[in-house]
C-alpha cells in the first residue's frame, strides 16, 4: 500500500509570530488526527505533500478545539505539493486529515 508524507505549518496569532511543525507518514484511505499540546488561536494551515512524482492528492481536512463534537470542516478537494487553506481565526487543539486517495497527473 503507498504512503504518502504531509507536513505542516501552522501559523499562530502570537506577536512573535511562531510556527508549530509536525510531520506524518500514513498510508492512502486512513484518517490522520494530532493532537496539538495546546490550544491556539490560528487562521491558516499549509500542508505539503511530498511526492517524487506529480500526484494529486484527495482530501479533506477538520478542525477541533476541546471534542470531536465541535469538529469544523475547513478544507475539501484536490491539491498537490504545498497547499495554504486559510480560515476564519479559531482556537484549534486537534488537526484531522483524511485523504480519500490520489492520482498522477498527465
Amino acid at each position: 500500500m503507498p504512503a504518502y508524507f504531509i507536513f505542516v505549518v501552522l501559523e499562530t496569532q502570537n506577536p512573535l509570530r511562531e510556527k508549530l511543525y509536525f510531520e506524518t507518514v500514513h498510508s492512502y484511505g486512513h484518517t490522520r488526527g494530532d493532537q496539538l499540546i495546546q490550544a491556539y488561536q490560528i487562521n491558516s494551515i499549509l500542508i505539503r505533500f511530498w511526492d517524487y512524482d506529480v500526484r494529486v492528492h484527495n482530501f479533506i481536512v477538520f478542525t477541533s478545539y476541546k471534542d470531536s463534537s465541535d469538529e469544523i470542516q475547513i478544507f475539501e478537494g484536490y491539491a498537490n505539493g504545498i497547499i495554504q487553506i486559510n480560515f476564519s481565526d479559531r482556537q484549534v487543539q486537534k488537526i484531522r486529515i483524511h485523504i480519500f486517495g490520489q492520482f498522477i497527473q498527465q
